[in-house]
């Protein structure tokens, strides 16, 4: 990729444009670049950032609990459109699956807006998502373990994430009547058999750039959550389905790989622009709504990468372990490094790990291994070496890690929301 400047905002905002200086020589090198290249996927892999592996880092086990390990895995994987298993590279896709080395990986296909207001769009997506599933049970080991999921897509107003939902079950007694005669019951049916929501690329905007890739466009197409982008217009004007999802919703996918490289990396030459945007818009709306949220991480693969994107810790690597450790917060992305974080409130000797929730009157001490910033409710306190002393502040407090070019899901000081029990 040539080397083009451009004049970037330091956050993504809706109707912001870059503007880029390039000469005809350097565009016209830049397409050929991409249309010569075998493979835009492997482009991306290759400039994404790379992390060390997470067995690494040792997570802090709450009293009382079983030892806790550090898992690595994808949330937002896709098999190709069509009829994958026709294609001439699924030798290479079930490879790539098998020398992941990833612990877990969510699978998500793509389903339609309001897919279920037909029996034919209900019965086509559960047929696919079945087909999915099986073939991913038959690849022999070594593979990582598939968590159930499914993306619901809409065009015009964003996407998320349905994690841990076996996607049929909730059609076993509902039919297309009930769903179109209320939309918002899809994501409510869905959260009562065990979905987690998650919002996808939330501030993924588009910019004015000269290259993009060729099928989903992630720097100049308009992938963000319109809820949040354009809040001006007020929540009571979107369709009720997408308030229901933005209601529900427990995660925010802050780091997606094609975001991060085609849109942040390429186009603002600041690859983690969207991930801290989208980290502090999640910390100011826990603030807002009173109420845990988790950062998530994916490659938005179709099938030919797996990546390391986000990790989770859990004391063994099963479904409801790993659920119970991402509705906890026990959450890193990009890289491992911050799930080491110990955290003490007061003078109490025994340490807490992300997704605690502590109760602090005098003061706060965050420990971790080498230089790091610590984040209170989304604004940076600081740079420190290894250690920081934070006084105690009465009021709700969530604090965060970035470290060796990974995000620490949050800490909880003094919110009293964040102490209740979760929904597991």
């Amino acid at each position: 990729m040539p080397n083009m400047t451009a004049n970037a905002p330091a956050l993504p905002g809706v109707g912001r444009t870059v503007r880029w200086v390039f000469s005809a020589t350097a565009l016209a090198a830049a397409t050929l670049s991409l249309t010569a290249c075998p493979s835009i996927t492997n482009m991306s892999l290759q400039a994404a950032y790379h992390p060390p592996s997470a067995r690494k880092v040792q997570p802090v086990t709450p009293p009382g609990s079983p030892p806790l390990k550090l898992y690595a895995g994808d949330s937002n994987f896709h098999m190709p459109e069509g009829e994958f298993r026709m294609r001439p590279d699924i030798r290479r896709i079930v490879d790539n699956i098998q020398k992941s080395g990833l612990d877990f990986v969510f699978f998500t296909p793509r389903v339609k807006s309001k897919f279920y207001e037909t029996a034919g769009g209900i019965e086509e997506a559960v047929q696919k998502w079945k087909d999915m599933r099986q073939f991913l049970d038959t690849i022999p080991d070594p593979k990582p373990l598939f968590l159930p999921g499914v993306e619901y897509h809409d065009r015009s107003f964003g996407s998320v994430s349905l994690l841990f939902l076996d996607f049929p079950s909730v059609f076993s007694e509902l039919r297309f009547r009930d769903f179109k005669g209320s939309p918002p019951l899809f994501f409510y049916t869905a959260k009562a058999y065990g979905a987690l929501i998650s919002i996808n690329t939330p501030l993924a905007t588009p910019i004015n750039v000269p290259v993009d890739t060729h099928e989903e466009k992630y720097a100049t197409r308009d992938h963000s959550w319109r809820p949040i982008t354009d809040a001006g217009r007020g929540i009571a004007n979107f369709p009720p389905e997408i308030q229901a999802a933005n209601e529900l919703a427990y995660g925010l996918e802050a780091y997606s790989l094609p975001v991060a490289v085609w849109r942040d990396q390429y186009g603002l030459e600041d690859a983690m622009v969207s991930l801290k945007a989208t980290l502090q818009e999640m910390d100011q709306q826990m603030l807002k709504r009173g109420r845990r949220m988790v950062p998530l991480a994916g490659s938005d693969s179709r099938g030919r990468v797996l990546h390391p994107t986000m990790f989770i810790a859990a004391p063994s690597r099963t479904p409801q372990a790993l659920r119970e450790g991402l509705l906890r917060g026990r959450v890193c992305v990009r890289s491992p490094e911050p799930c080491g974080l110990r955290v003490y409130a007061d003078d109490d000797a025994i340490p807490q790990g992300l997704g605690a929730a502590l109760r602090a009157r005098q003061r706060v001490e965050f420990d971790w291994k080498g230089e790091g910033e610590l984040i209170k409710n989304g604004t940076s306190v600081g740079t420190f070496e290894g250690h920081a002393t934070i006084a105690a502040d009465p009021q709700c407090s969530i604090y965060r890690l970035v470290l060796d070019g990974g995000f620490s899901g949050p800490v909880y000081v003094n919110c009293p929301w964040a102490e209740t029990e979760l929904p597991l």
